[in-house]
C-alpha cells in the first residue's frame, strides 16, 4: 500500500489544522440519542477529511475519464454515410 506523507511547517500548523477542522463537531449524538463530547479527536477528523478529499478527487477523475471514453465509443459506433 502506498503512503502519502504531508509535512506542515510548525509556523502554519495551527492555521492548517483550524482550516481543515472548521466543521469539527465538538458534540455529537451518542448511542442513546443524547449529546456527548465527540470521541473523534480533531487530528482524526482532519485525517478523515483529507482522505475524503482524495477519494472525491479520484472519483471525479475516473468519472471524467469514463465519460470521455463513453463519448468516444458512442461516436465511433454512429458512423453514418
Amino acid at each position: 500500500m502506498a503512503t502519502i506523507t504531508i509535512t506542515v511547517p510548525d509556523a502554519i500548523a495551527a492555521r492548517v489544522n483550524n482550516a481543515l477542522s472548521r466543521d469539527y463537531p465538538a458534540v455529537v449524538v451518542g448511542p442513546e440519542g443524547l449529546p456527548i463530547p465527540n470521541p473523534q479527536t480533531k487530528a482524526q477528523y482532519v485525517k478523515q477529511r483529507v482522505i475524503q478529499m482524495i477519494q472525491s478527487e479520484v472519483r471525479r477523475y475516473e468519472a471524467s475519464v469514463a465519460a470521455a471514453n463513453a463519448d468516444k465509443a458512442a461516436e465511433s459506433e454512429i458512423a453514418l454515410s
